[in-house]
């Protein structure tokens, strides 16, 4: 899972140079749909708060922090029921 996720996020970083269009992104491959107002705020809260953690705690260089903390989003997006389960 965790190489999964780290290969959705290498994709993720080559479709958008934004954090919010990396998780509509995100979303649609995952998901086929966008994200709701919520999820998009809540996911690209989440990316900047570990991204500068992981600088903070760990030490990383920006693109490695960004790659990891992008891979957490994804991680969490190919774990959701959403993804799963076929409605």
């Amino acid at each position: 899972m965790v190489d999964l996720s780290q290969q959705f996020a290498h994709r993720l970083l080559a479709g958008g140079s934004e954090v919010q269009e990396r998780v509509a992104l995100g979303y649609q491959l995952a998901f086929s749909r966008a994200p709701t107002p919520l999820e998009n705020e809540r996911a690209v809260a989440f990316i900047l708060d570990a991204e500068k953690t992981l600088r903070r705690v760990d030490k990383l260089e920006h693109k490695s922090s960004e790659l990891t903390a992008l891979a957490g989003f994804c991680q969490s997006l190919l774990a959701s029921a959403e993804f799963r389960y076929i409605n």
